[in-house]
């Protein structure tokens, strides 16, 4: 009898496809979610799967593909469940070409936002660093025009926001599992920067160069998880004199464990006020340096 494996979440569907299945002499098992199916190909060995693509939960392509991993429905003889399988075999390949394709145009938008947020990053930084003197000398301008300036000021305090929010992601998605195995960071201290260093526990060395950046490394320095070198004495010597002592601090390694259980995140602000722009030319720091942890530093 052949055996087939029925994945729905729907009860009505679930229930009216299994029954006319077994109308049809089929044996045939059923699971509400992605997971217990996978738990029922494991023990039940079906000779066709009948999976519904939209599940709450693991959904059903992560389920096919994970299917395919594990296993490929056998093809034996040539009546219609043996044509049913060769059909579901060749369309698990086409939806894992497709999720494949889907992947790699998600990680050029992904480059693409972490492009373009990074580029905006220094003349947002400028933008910041003149609303603040703008600010300053509104008392003093006639009221239509101290409006105005607020009004700039305020838009751009959210378009740095935003701008900060598009970097936290991208360096999330491609950075905190690169942290994960570092044993240092090295980092300007941007907002989303200093939150990886907390969220994954790591050691940060701050060479902040514009805006916020240098409050945040204040704070994180604060907090005793991070060193600060000002831009001009970030030489290798310098940088490699501070990653020894941080990593031969082990109440920085604890600080960082209890920051990381607590949560604890880099509160959001306006840039630091009395510090100005740094260009980030080929001499500047780059943004971040990743100390592999099974690299050894040595006297």
């Amino acid at each position: 009898m052949p055996r087939v494996l029925l994945i729905e979440d729907d009860r009505a569907v679930r229930e009216g496809v299994a029954l006319a299945l077994r109308r049809q002499g089929h044996d045939v098992a059923a699971a509400e979610t992605g997971e217990e199916g996978l738990e029922r190909l494991r023990s039940f060995r079906p000779d066709v799967v009948v999976l519904d693509l939209m599940l709450p939960g693991m959904p059903g392509l992560d389920v096919c593909r994970a299917m395919r991993a594990d296993t490929r429905l056998a093809v034996n003889g040539s009546d219609e469940l043996a044509d049913l399988s060769h059909t579901f075999n060749e369309t698990a390949a086409a939806l894992e070409e497709s999720v494949a394709e889907l992947r790699g145009m998600e990680a050029r938008a992904r480059r693409f936002a972490a492009d373009v947020s990074h580029e905006l990053r220094t003349p947002l930084a400028a933008m910041a660093a003149v609303t603040d003197v703008l600010d300053e000398d509104a008392a003093r301008l006639d009221p239509d025009t101290a409006t105005a300036v607020r009004l700039i000021s305020e838009e751009t305090v959210k378009l740095a926001r935003l701008v900060d929010d598009l970097m936290e992601i991208s360096r999330f998605d491609a950075g905190a599992e690169i942290l994960r195995q570092a044993d240092l960071f090295v980092t300007h201290a941007g907002a989303g920067g200093s939150q990886e260093g907390l969220a994954t526990a790591t050691p940060m060395i701050a060479v902040p160069q514009a805006a916020d950046q240098f409050g945040n490394a204040e704070v994180l320095q604060g907090l005793g998880v991070a060193k600060c070198v000002p831009t001009e004495e970030a030489t290798a010597g310098t940088l490699r004199e501070t990653a020894l002592a941080l990593l031969g601090d082990p109440e920085a390694a604890r600080r960082l464990k209890d920051l990381q259980a607590g949560g604890r995140r880099i509160p959001r602000g306006r840039p630091h006020r009395g510090r100005t722009a740094r260009s980030s030319g080929p001499e500047a720091v780059p943004r971040r340096a990743v100390a592999p942890r099974r690299a050894r530093l040595t006297n």
